[in-house]
């Protein structure tokens, strides 16, 4: 009986994260016409800030206060078209890329749901070798690890992506300052289904996606954490992944 109780909880389990699932995947298809129609209403207010700016030439105190609104607008259509980018499905073809493109594409992201207790900073090199992978996957991986280290900062901290070379490798590392981790979590961190958030906050798929996708790119993922110090990721790529039966010519 007890056995039969496990299994049907971990069935419950199992649906819910299913459905969780379902509904991210409706809003990524549902993403593409909200953007569409929230950018045709955004470019119906920059035309009418600009027809302000025109008609209000006299007014030079007004100016400045026009610029800012439409500097907000046009963000906001940054903001959108990285939302955008991001749900779209991802053909799966390869090129290469700079791996600090990518975190301040994420970056920009997160920026705006981390939320004002979350301090956000980068600190990229300049001298990074390029790396032969998918940009959305990449950015997944990216978003994925700075949602993670938000939730493991309920009351706010610092949350730092970092870029460096080692040898011919581009290197990334995400860190935080939130609870940290016990080296039994450590060790089950990238499992599928495994989480330490509350039932209904978390699927435990972010972090076995996120092994799954640099694994796929040749790369390595390490975790180093302590209770009540904080946690990071560091990531390894090489430069390039290309097939070695490709042309040199492609």
């Amino acid at each position: 009986l007890r056995l039969a109780g496990r299994a049907v909880e971990e069935r419950k389990r199992l649906l819910s994260q299913v459905e969780h699932s379902q509904r991210v995947d409706s809003v990524g298809m549902m993403a593409p016409g909200i953007v569409h129609d929230v950018n045709n209403q955004l470019a119906m207010v920059l035309g009418q800030i600009n027809l302000c700016q025109t008609v209000l030439e006299a007014h030079p105190e007004l100016q400045p206060r026009l610029r800012a609104a439409e500097g907000a607008a046009i963000k906001c259509t940054e903001v959108l078209r990285g939302l955008l980018d991001f749900s779209r499905p991802d053909p799966g073809r390869r090129e290469l890329l700079s791996l600090n493109a990518s975190v301040e594409g994420a970056t920009a992201l997160l920026r705006r749901v981390l939320g004002s207790a979350v301090r956000l900073e980068e600190d990229l090199a300049m001298d990074l070798p390029a790396v032969f992978g998918e940009p959305v996957k990449l950015q997944q991986v990216l978003v994925n690890l700075g949602l993670n280290a938000r939730d493991a900062m309920p009351e706010g901290g610092l949350l730092t992506f970092r870029t460096f070379r080692v040898g011919e490798n581009a290197c990334l590392e995400v860190k935080d300052t939130g609870f940290g981790m016990t080296e039994d979590v450590k060790q089950r961190v990238f499992e599928p289904f495994f989480s330490t958030k509350e039932p209904g906050k978390g699927t435990g798929l972010g972090l076995a996606m996120v092994a799954n996708i640099v694994a796929a790119h040749g790369g390595q993922i390490d975790v180093a954490s302590e209770p009540g110090v904080g946690t990071v990721f560091r990531i390894e790529f090489p430069p390039s992944l290309r097939k070695r039966n490709e042309p040199r010519e492609a």
